[in-house]
């Protein structure tokens, strides 16, 4: 069996990991969580295009690996395509990888604007957008990444002046924070 790694950005996996109903595992002073990924389902139909197998797929498996090194985590990831029960090996182009993380980079930020619209609003505190943000950071360990506050803020206002689903609909990130590019 060959597997082939596709590295994501550290900060993404807190946020798979929470927010896909996974199998999580531990032993030995290493974790691991299996998260089973239908073709048909939008992140399924994503690999489904890029790759473009000439048979149809069973289903996709990510399998996230993670271990402890003093305060810091570190990650590993593979992703499995099966057919038949067969395992088979993803094989991705940079162009795709690339992709890929735009993909899971505009989820992950989608999410956090949705996150903070829906904080904000119930809550009267004025200083509700400071304490929803510091919720998501607290949440998905995202100090650990470098987020912080003021970063998060530039995003949530990005996505409100642009509109919420914007970066799905012209293909583009607003993405800054692993490339140091505003």
């Amino acid at each position: 069996m060959k597997v082939s790694p596709i590295e994501v950005p550290g900060y993404i996996i807190p946020y798979i990991t929470k927010e896909c109903a996974g199998i999580y595992t531990e032993g030995a002073g290493e974790n691991f969580t299996e998260i089973r990924i239908e073709p048909t389902s939008v992140f399924g139909m994503f690999l489904t295009r890029t790759l473009r197998p000439d048979y149809k797929v069973k289903f996709y498996q990510l399998t996230i690996y993670s271990r402890k090194i003093g305060n810091k985590t570190a990650f590993s990831t593979d992703i499995l395509e099966f057919k038949n029960n067969a395992e088979f090996q993803i094989d991705l182009s940079f162009e795709d990888l690339e992709n890929f993380y735009r993909f899971l980079d505009t989820l992950f930020n989608t999410s956090f604007y949705f996150f903070m619209s829906g904080f904000c609003y119930g809550c009267d505190d004025k200083k509700k957008i400071k304490n929803g943000i510091n919720t998501f950071i607290e949440k998905y360990d995202l100090l650990e990444y470098g987020f912080n506050e003021n970063q998060m803020r530039i995003l949530y206002w990005r996505y409100r002046n642009n509109g919420s689903v914007s970066a799905f609909r012209n293909n583009k990130s607003f993405k800054f924070f692993t490339s140091g590019k505003f």
